[in-house]
């Protein structure tokens, strides 16, 4: 269960590395002239896009899950207490 996100992790570190190693030996930049983004940058820029994801579609998903859990607890033979 722990092996997709652990990989998933190394991978998008390992990526975030080469960049940044590109632009301190190469001086490699954006089209615009600037550096790539650091960590906190990226969290924070993944954060925003999450809560704007989150506004634009959560109406629908967290209505959707919550009826799909009620009709798996009514088709359980669980009380849901």
């Amino acid at each position: 269960m722990i092996g997709p996100p652990v990989i998933l992790a190394l991978v998008i570190s390992r990526w975030h590395k080469i960049m940044n190693l590109d632009y301190l030996w190469f001086g490699t930049t954006s089209s615009l002239g600037e550096p790539p983004m650091n960590p906190f940058q990226g969290l924070a820029g993944a954060a925003a896009f999450s809560a704007f994801s989150l506004f634009l579609f959560g109406w629908v998903t967290i209505p959707a899950g919550a009826l799909l859990g009620g009709l798996m607890i009514g088709r359980s033979r669980i009380s849901p207490t």
